[in-house]
């Protein structure tokens, strides 16, 4: 969300050797490669890029640390007052935490803007790999994309510390929901239920009701 507000997706990026080396789930970045902003967004948003996050933090903020300032500072503002971020990209670490509520206010404004809803709902997508012709090929790792009709986002995350993570949302008849699994045994499942349960969307006033009703569905 601050990448898009604050940077320019035609803008090129050029991936510093810390970017490179972030370990875990990555799109195989290379120290001095230049892809445009937008591209990376895609790298972060569909395949979980690590290493995609990190340059888009260092792109944005000059430092990855001056970036986390300003995404702390944007949770704050948005009432997510039991989130500290420590890093880009969710690795473990200490003082990096969140809530189901946070996620979900977080999300909640992020999806006023249209260039995140267009990535977030794409399934594929191709973007440029340095030295070859084909590019990288990138599949969206939210399987309710392909399983959910009425599904047009999120984004998933999984460390052994946070376990398999997915925010969700879904638009039906002119009404949008979002949900939110955090250490699920199977998340797409869990997500598709709560989405699909009857009678859920008349219920749904607010984010605080409707995370009660996630838990009973998760019990």
């Amino acid at each position: 969300m601050l990448a898009i507000e604050q940077g320019d997706l035609r803008g090129i990026v050029t991936v510093s050797s810390r970017a490179a080396a972030t370990e875990e789930s990555s799109i195989h970045l290379v120290a001095g490669e230049q892809l445009t902003l937008e591209e990376l967004l895609y790298g972060a948003l569909l395949k979980s890029g690590n290493d995609a996050c990190v340059a888009i933090g260092e792109h944005i903020g000059g430092t990855e640390a001056v970036f986390l300032h300003m995404m702390n500072t944007k949770a704050l503002l948005l009432g997510a007052r039991d989130s500290s971020f420590a890093n880009t990209n969710g690795l473990p670490h200490k003082e990096h935490h969140s809530t189901a509520l946070d996620l979900a206010l977080i999300t909640r404004e992020a999806l006023t803007n249209e260039d995140f809803n267009r990535i977030i709902k794409t399934k594929e997508k191709v973007i440029s790999y340095h030295g070859r012709p084909r590019g990288r090929y990138l599949k969206n790792t939210n399987k309710l994309l392909w399983q959910y009709p009425w599904a047009d986002g999120v984004k998933t995350g999984t460390t052994n510390a946070a376990g398999k993570c997915l925010v969700a949302s879904a638009t039906k008849d002119g009404r949008r929901l979002i949900t939110v699994v955090l250490r699920s045994p199977d998340r797409g499942h869990d997500n598709h239920s709560t989405i699909k349960k009857p009678g859920l969307v008349a219920k749904v006033k607010n984010f605080h009701v409707f995370e009660r009703i996630l838990a009973k569905v998760l019990e």
